[in-house]
């Protein structure tokens, strides 16, 4: 029935993950606060004119944040880390705990990856690190793009999942394109 009062997220949360998931997890919904951060230039439209001006010898910080330090916006990429990093522990908790339509999390889980990409990708062309790390973020992408291929894979038709691929990844995988591959 209807409550009157103030909403109680975790209340919702015990109720709608026991009836849909089978096991209750009143912390679920503040999985769905801390999951939906994005970092700063987490963007592809960012990421592409970032990268354009570290090409031409500007700080893209600069130019999207004036008057901001490099410290501030990594402190406030790394607070975005750890908010994805507890937001998926609860999930990941979930999913061992559901009893029904666990998949359902999985969907989930590979968001909060990809975000977390989002975040060391745009953290490496911000710092002008792109180069030094590619390796790392391409073996990150080619995971995550092979995870995201066998659970969109389920559902999607095989033009609507490369579509879904390419915008997920393209311009990652673009920029990572113009590097020399690491030794």
């Amino acid at each position: 029935g209807r409550r009157e009062g103030p909403f109680d997220l975790a209340a919702f949360s015990r109720e709608f993950t026991a009836e849909f998931y089978g096991a209750a997890a009143p912390e679920f919904g503040r999985a769905m606060e801390l999951a939906g951060v994005r970092p700063s230039l987490s963007e592809s439209r960012h990421l592409e004119l970032a990268a354009g001006l570290l090409a031409e010898g500007r700080d893209p910080l600069e130019v999207f944040f004036p008057g901001e330090k490099h410290s501030e916006l990594a402190g406030r990429a790394a607070t975005a880390r750890t908010s994805l990093r507890e937001a998926r522990e609860i999930i990941s908790g979930l999913r061992d705990r559901a009893r029904r339509n666990a998949d359902n999390l999985d969907f989930w889980l590979e968001g909060i990856d990809l975000v977390a990409f989002y975040a060391d990708f745009a953290a490496a062309v911000l710092s002008g690190r792109l180069a030094a790390e590619s390796g790392r973020l391409r073996e990150d992408l080619n995971r995550l793009r092979l995870v995201t291929r066998d659970l969109f894979g389920r559902t999607y038709e095989a033009a609507g999942l490369e579509a879904e691929l390419d915008l997920r990844y393209g311009v990652h995988e673009a920029l990572l394109g113009k590097l020399p591959a690491p030794r």
